[in-house]
């Protein structure tokens, strides 16, 4: 059975805090996502605080964001994803630095039989230090994956949508 957790209740992440998400996940994205915490912020206790949830411009993918504190100083921001590969969705995160450029990437949910290779933290390194939006074109600035296009396309979409959406949330005062 496919059991998939929809955070809209606490989720306790071990000692990490507190998350919560519209953004639907398995237990192992759960686990990818603390692994990835645990890897980019090495040594630090991260809180999670909610900012939005759910809310993106029409039309646009699911998306949640969250802020990554350390006590009261800001690590960065979370912003997680789900959008649609050839014929199931798929969830990421992007973490973001303080000044809203891209720290990482990850895959959290594929559930496609192809296109797998999206994962590859060499691929996603493509989108590293990205910002604003710009500078974000598939097939340009992000190189196409053989056999995984569509799934390529998907996210390549999505992190350009949630990189131009941190940029508007900044401008409207919601981002400090």
């Amino acid at each position: 059975m496919d059991k998939k957790i929809i955070f809209s209740a606490i989720l306790f992440l071990g000692s990490a805090g507190v998350l919560l998400s519209q953004v639907k996940l398995s237990p192992s994205a759960v686990k990818k996502y603390d692994k990835a915490v645990s890897l980019l912020w090495q040594g630090t206790s991260v809180f999670k605080e909610k900012i939005i949830t759910g809310q993106v411009p029409a039309g646009s993918d699911a998306a949640d964001l969250y802020i990554l504190k350390t006590g009261s100083d800001i690590l960065g921001y979370a912003f997680f994803g789900e959008t649609r590969g050839r014929s199931e969705e798929f969830s990421y995160v992007v973490f973001f630095k303080p000044d809203l450029s891209v720290k990482s990437v990850q895959l959290l949910d594929y559930r496609e039989s192809y296109g797998s290779e999206i994962g590859s933290p060499r691929w996603l390194r493509q989108f590293e230090n990205k910002k604003d939006g710009e500078g974000i074109e598939f097939g340009k600035d992000i190189k196409n994956i053989s056999g995984a296009t569509i799934s390529a396309k998907a996210i390549t979409a999505g992190v350009k949508r949630l990189t131009a959406r941190m940029a508007e949330l900044k401008r409207q005062g919601v981002l400090k």
